[in-house]
This record gives structure tokens, sequence and C-alpha cells, in this order.
């Protein structure tokens, strides 16, 4: 259709071809994971891992904190290659995320890349079970926490567990 509409008239071509053409290139050039920045990009030290962390946000739901406000799910991280998990939310995507239940868990870690992009790595902690899977390290100057997204990381879905203590 659009090789026949640009031999009778260019004008109207471009008309429709150009707008196209940058909604295709826009939607992908720039999309972008927003807590990328988050993750740390330098292996850490396993002492610098070690500690209690609970957690703080998530944007899977619109109610944002109301949805885990009485969780109270924490994550532990052992010096000796254990961690202990309390009410990890475990969700249920149909069209949406609907938090499905909680789970208490405990099993072996190991630091490792658990993403990145062209430039760099992204290091976080991996664990045992495959329904937690694995996390990335943040570090945003004041704090330092685990990052687990969800689906697109462009779609910025994720919860976060920030680091209480050793």
């Amino acid at each position: 259709m659009l090789p026949h509409l640009a031999k009778r008239s260019p004008l109207k071509f471009q008309m429709i071809a150009f707008p196209l053409l940058a909604m295709l290139l826009s939607s992908c050039l720039w999309q972008f994971d927003p807590y990328a920045g988050l993750c740390v990009t330098q292996e850490p030290a396993p002492k610098d891992v070690i500690g209690v962390y609970i957690l703080s946000k998530q944007t899977l739901t619109s109610e944002g904190a109301d949805a885990i406000q009485d969780i109270g799910a924490t994550i532990k991280i052992n010096d000796d290659g254990t961690y202990v998990v309390t009410n990890f939310p475990l969700w249920q995507e149909i069209g949406k995320y609907k938090l499905d239940k909680s789970l208490s868990d405990a099993g072996f870690w190991k630091i490792s890349i658990v993403g990145g992009n062209t430039n760099e790595s992204h290091w976080g902690i991996r664990f045992s079970n495959n329904q937690i899977l694995q996390a990335c390290l943040t570090d945003d100057g004041d704090s330092s926490g685990l990052l687990f997204t969800y689906g697109d990381p462009d779609s910025g879905d994720v919860m976060i567990f920030k680091k209480t203590g050793d």
C-alpha cells in the first residue's frame, strides 16, 4: 500500500512514513531500566553483603508500600554462605501483578553477575531457591539493598529490600 502511495503522491507518503518511522525508532531507542543505575557494577566483598534486609518498596501494584506494609518480609544473608528468608512475597501475573502468597525458606547464596548492559555488569546475589532466584545488589550512597526485577526491566516492576545491619 505505501509503495503505491509513494508513486502517486510523494508528499502523502512522507506525511505517513516519517511519523511511523519516528514512532518505531523511539519505542526501541529510548527504553531503559529505571532502576539499573542503583545496581552495583564492581564485585563486592562477601563481608559487604552480610546482613539483614527488609522489604521497603514495591512497584508491582498501584498500592505501593500499602500492599507490603504488614508483610514483614526479611532476608538474612549469613557469612557462612546461607540465607534465611521470611515472608518473601510471591507475585502472580495475570495481566497485572497480584500478591499470591509469601515464602519462608533457607538455603545457600553466592555473589554473581546477575545482569547488566553493554557497558557494565551488574553484581548481585543468586539464591538456591528457584522462586527467589537472584537480586541485584544496590548502593545509592546512603544505603545498600537488594533489587528484585519482575518481567521486562524497562517496565520498572521491582521489589526493593534495604539493608538494616549485620
